[in-house]
């Protein structure tokens, strides 16, 4: 929950009784997922780049009040949020909503190194000190919630509240 707005999440297993959890599913690459990752912008929000150290970060930032930074996951864009950020924006807060390197309209650096979390998490901090943001209320989904965890235990003084977001 943050502040009147609640997110919703669920269970990453299943129980049954008498059973133990059922194992995750393995990560494949359906059909859905290219074309979740292929979605242009919709003309619903304005985005712009932010050069950061070494990437240009594409972004939306819509509304006024306390920020909010939604942080999508694999292989997603800001679009995944389209839903929430009207949502956000109406109950009053500010949303920054980026497309992480390498993903939608931002920058996508070359080389396996360029993808690690600590890079996401600089990114992430790099952008809230370009947006001149002391503390944000984090929401991540799914690869987004892992980088969410980092930059948590990284930059703890920049969040107010972290929240998992596992459904869309």
């Amino acid at each position: 929950r943050i502040g009147r707005i609640a997110i919703k999440t669920g269970p990453f297993f299943t129980m049954a009784p008498g059973k133990p959890p059922a194992p995750p599913p393995l990560w494949r690459v359906t059909d859905h997922h290219r074309e979740c990752s292929m979605v242009q912008p919709t003309s619903d929000f304005t985005s712009r780049k932010v050069a950061l150290d070494g990437v240009a970060l594409n972004v939306i930032i819509e509304g006024e009040g306390p920020d909010v930074l939604l942080v999508h996951g694999f292989p997603d864009s800001h679009q995944v949020w389209r839903h929430q950020i009207p949502a956000l924006v109406a109950a009053g807060y500010r949303v920054i909503a980026p497309d992480l390197r390498g993903f939608g309209q931002s920058d996508g650096p070359t080389g396996k190194g360029c993808f690690r979390v600590e890079n996401f998490v600089s990114d992430l901090a790099a952008l809230l000190d370009a947006l001149h943001i002391d503390k944000v209320r984090l929401v991540g989904h799914d690869w987004g919630a892992v980088i969410g965890w980092a930059f948590a235990i990284a930059q703890p003084q920049r969040v107010v509240t972290l929240v998992e977001s596992r459904k869309r």
